[in-house]
């Protein structure tokens, strides 16, 4: 009988190491996905930053994201910072509307543009979206 309760806190002992360590890997996995989010928004800011004038990404957003005009990238903002990915880019980013960073929707598509040694960022469905990722006579209503 001494043996059964030997063997059964062994069990429960290893579960819950086993569960403790599935906690720690799914935490992991999901920094990672949103770190690689982050740096494929920083090297595409990157890229078109170093190509010049006209060159355009179309890039979807799986996470929330905060981009702000001294280099750095927020994925999935929160209040308490405990949730929250980090990383910088190289470049310079156009935030209009006097705002102190340019918030991205998860889910949607947007259109990374290079003006005026500036990459300007549009939203999938808006004017601006049509005029400088699809037509380049429109060139000039990028702004």
């Amino acid at each position: 009988m001494y043996a059964v309760g030997v063997m059964i806190g062994i069990f429960l002992l290893l579960s819950g190491i086993s569960f403790n360590r599935r906690s720690e890997l799914r935490k992991m996995d999901d920094y990672l996905q949103k770190r690689d989010e982050c740096l494929k928004i920083s090297n595409t800011i990157a890229s078109l930053t170093s190509s010049g004038f006209n060159t355009r990404s179309i890039f979807s957003v799986r996470y929330p994201t905060r981009i702000y005009p001294d280099g750095r990238i927020l994925i999935d903002p929160s209040t308490t910072g405990d949730q929250e990915t980090p990383c910088t880019y190289v470049g310079s980013v156009k935030i209009v509307g006097g705002s102190a960073y340019l918030d991205l929707t998860s889910g949607q598509t947007y259109c990374f543009f290079t003006l005026k040694d500036q990459v300007s960022i549009f939203e999938d469905g808006t004017y601006h979206w049509t005029a400088c990722c699809t037509l380049d006579e429109y060139l000039p209503l990028c702004k």
